[in-house]
């Protein structure tokens, strides 16, 4: 049983499941929903299955879903292509995060790197310690300074190989930097989305393809639609989506 949350349409866990009590509960939203209204049915008394009753979950198998989906009507930002053969999805990350970051980079790199570099060069003096202490602001630079190119140029790119469509293949960057992860589709046991949390708190929302050789998430930089699509398209075409 799939259900998803009717506010931030994420796929629902089974943990966060009460099947008893008719509840279903979304962290995301911190909201509580009744599992028979998501699933379009009306409870019944559960009744032995061989009487041709309801199940034991007191529910009907005919519900229908609330949530219709297209896949060949990708969202602005997303493009969908299936040869027959093989099939391939490519979303950009392009975001409004760009015009926070740019100019936040712009400032940073001027101030840390210019006081702590950009003086020796002045001067033309070597300062061992002052080059050490400025390697984390380096390193934040370089950070951010993908991040912005990420929000500006960056596309996740999903596909089935044409040549063997159990062949599997995501990447992240800016073709051609980037990451490429190979993987079997028939490895993978399951797909949902899952949460990475920062120090501070702040939370990133990953597509997460699982798998017994480890998991594979991808796609934090996505918009929530055009995660979402992703989310789905993948379901279908590999067969979990009913």
């Amino acid at each position: 049983m799939k259900l998803r949350c009717p506010n931030c349409e994420i796929y629902l866990p089974a943990r966060q499941m009460n099947v008893e009590k008719d509840i279903v509960i979304c962290h995301d939203c911190n909201e509580a929903f009744s599992i028979s209204n998501l699933l379009g049915v009306t409870k019944t008394p559960a009744a032995p299955i061989g009487n041709g009753w309801q199940s034991e979950t007191g529910y009907s198998t005919t519900a229908v879903s609330n949530f219709p989906f297209d896949i060949n009507m990708p969202p602005r930002g997303v493009a969908y292509d299936n040869s027959g053969m093989g099939w391939r999805i490519a979303a950009t990350t392009r975001n409004w995060m760009a015009l926070f970051l740019i100019p936040f980079m712009c400032v940073w790199s001027g101030f840390s790197l210019g006081g702590i570099y950009g003086s020796q060069i002045v001067e033309g003096e070597f300062n061992p310690f002052l080059s050490l202490f400025g390697i984390p602001f380096l390193l934040g630079t370089l950070v951010m300074g993908w991040m912005a190119l990420m929000s500006l140029f960056g596309q996740v790119v999903v596909r089935a190989d044409e040549m063997d469509r159990d062949g599997g293949i995501v990447f992240q960057g800016i073709w051609p930097l980037g990451r490429t992860r190979r993987f079997r589709w028939s490895d993978v046991q399951n797909i949902d989305e899952t949460q990475s949390f920062t120090r501070k708190g702040g939370a990133t929302t990953h597509i997460r393809l699982m798998r017994s050789e480890g998991d594979i998430k991808f796609g934090g930089m996505l918009s929530e639609e055009r995660r979402r699509y992703i989310m789905q398209a993948l379901l279908q075409l590999t067969g979990r989506r009913g």
